[in-house]
């Protein structure tokens, strides 16, 4: 388990920082019950501001 928790966050990484595609670093490690902490933004992947395509053009 250790390993596989690894090799995903390693994964991330390289999607999300060196490739900067933050969209597919988001699909590829949060689940779709996704819970929000933030209790102004509903529940789910699609809620999150990694999915809009305006907040991911001004990150980098």
């Amino acid at each position: 388990m250790m390993v596989d928790n690894r090799a995903a966050f390693e994964r991330f990484v390289e999607i999300f920082y060196t490739q900067k595609r933050v969209r597919e670093a988001f699909d590829f490690l949060v689940d779709g019950d996704y819970r929000q902490h933030n209790p102004t933004i509903p529940d789910g992947p699609e809620a999150h501001p990694c999915s809009k395509p305006h907040v991911l053009d001004h990150m980098f």
